[in-house]
């Protein structure tokens, strides 16, 4: 999907926006409760009301997050995509330098140490590449998870 459009469905859809609105309201029925329990004045009371606005900057400031969040994620994504496209061309050239390596011992050019080495380099580029391609899957996951559920941790 776009990148708009998943930074709409996440500033609709993750868990973080229940649990700031969630917090807000418990903070309201806290500040509300020492209220009437110990009085407008006191101690209890400008605690609460301090904890009541952190959690309304909290849920303020959320939206914003989570755009810087999803962007971050999107961008990961794409540098994980470059990193696997060039792991996987650096493979194809290990094999096509195997292959050569083949040809040449065949022929009797090179030794079977340099047969190795070759084989040993395109055996090397054949993990990376798969490293990377499993690096790409996760950014893809992460990416995912910032637009839907979330990635934060959320506390109640």
């Amino acid at each position: 999907p776009a990148l708009s459009d998943t930074l709409a469905a996440a500033k609709n859809s993750r868990n973080e926006i229940l649990g700031a609105s969630y917090a807000r309201q418990a903070a309201k029925y806290t500040l509300y409760d020492a209220q009437e329990v110990y009085g407008d004045d006191s101690p209890q009371a400008q605690k609460a009301e301090a904890a009541l606005d952190a959690a309304k900057k909290a849920a303020d400031d959320l939206p914003d997050q989570i755009e810087i969040d999803v962007r971050s994620k999107f961008l990961q994504v794409k540098a994980a995509q470059a990193s696997a496209i060039a792991s996987e061309e650096t493979q194809q050239k290990a094999r096509e330098a195997a292959r050569v390596a083949q040809l040449s011992f065949d022929n009797g050019l090179i030794t079977p140490s340099d047969l190795q080495l070759a084989q040993l380099g395109a055996y090397q580029a054949a993990l990376q590449y798969s490293k990377t391609l499993l690096a790409f899957k996760l950014a893809i996951k992460d990416y995912e998870l910032s637009y839907t559920e979330g990635t934060y941790l959320v506390s109640f």
